[in-house]
């Protein structure tokens, strides 16, 4: 009796280490929304400040909604004060988005920083989100 307790009791740790794995790799494929921001009808830069501070990340997602930018370049801040800059020099139209692989070891992402136009080609302010995958 005792040893099919105990059979069935490693079993069980088993199935959940095993099913434990398997969701932990899900989730670090998937993308967690940084933050966002609605740009103006200018040249300007504007900052998207990161507060989700859970984890590390080694990719960005830029999606564009609602409008269309020029984007020029971008500046990642991360926690330790390490800057990563980007030259993006991409036209997003509303639900278009770029990826960018970011540098060096997994690092807390601060703040990611955005030069942009629009040029008035947009009848509708376009909506940055930033977005990131571990």
């Amino acid at each position: 009796m005792m040893k099919t307790i105990k059979i069935l009791l490693i079993a069980m740790i088993a199935i959940a280490a095993f099913v434990y794995s398997k969701v932990a790799h899900a989730q670090s494929d998937e993308w967690q929304q940084l933050g966002t921001h609605v740009v103006d009808y200018s040249l300007d830069y504007d900052v998207i400040a990161i507060a989700y501070k859970k984890g590390t990340f080694t990719t960005l997602k830029i999606k564009v909604k609602d409008g269309n930018i020029n984007m020029h370049r971008c500046m990642i801040t991360y926690e330790n004060g390490d800057k990563q800059e980007i030259e993006i020099k991409h036209q997003f139209t509303a639900g278009s988005d770029k990826t960018v692989d970011l540098t060096g070891n997994n690092r807390i992402i601060e703040k990611v920083t955005f030069w942009y136009d629009t040029k008035n080609k947009s009848s509708q302010k376009a909506v940055v989100e930033v977005w990131g995958k571990k």
